[in-house]
Parts: C-alpha cells; structure tokens; sequence
C-alpha cells in the first residue's frame, strides 16, 4: 500500500490597517491624549496608556487594539515593566506611520 502526503499551505496576507485610515488613526490619537493626559495616571514620568484609552482616542473597539497588538502592528511601550504593560503615544504614532510605507 503505497501513502500520499499532503502539505496544505494558506497564503494570508500580512495583516495591515489600511493606508487611507492611519492619518484618521493619528489625528484621533493626538486629539484625545491632549484632551486627556491631564486625566491619566503617570509612573516614573511615563503615562500609563492602556488598550481602552486607545480604542476610546482612535474611535476602534478594543478588540481592535488587540487584534494589532496580536498581529504586531502596534507594541506596548519600550519602557514598560514586566508586570505593567502601557502604550506610549508617540510610539504608538510612529508605528501606526510605518503601516504607510
């Protein structure tokens, strides 16, 4: 008896946000942390960004947020502890940005 193998490869694209909605994505961002940074909790002189202030700013659920953070189009901050994980806005911006290019 002679045996087949199969090998079945999916070919997904890469998961990206669309180019025309990150400029939108940048804006919002940029608007709700001004209006709201005097609102947010600071450690170490970092605030303290969590998943909901984003998807709240950028006008996205935060099943959104999370699906980026799953297919690593957006990180947590550099400077988050182990224990603690926060955005910062600015890197959150600058990835958004690379989506574009």
């Amino acid at each position: 008896m002679k045996s087949i193998e199969l090998t079945i490869k999916e070919n997904k694209p890469a998961p990206q946000i669309l180019k025309k909605d990150i400029d939108t994505l940048v804006d919002r961002l940029q608007r709700g942390f001004s209006a709201n940074k005097h609102k947010l909790t600071q450690l170490n002189g970092y605030y303290l960004i969590t998943n909901i202030h984003l998807s709240k700013w950028m006008k996205v659920t935060p099943a959104t947020v999370n699906k980026w953070l799953k297919d690593g189009l957006i990180k947590y901050s550099e400077k988050s502890y182990d224990n603690l994980k926060f955005f910062d806005v600015n890197e959150v911006i600058s990835q958004l940005r690379k989506q574009k290019q």
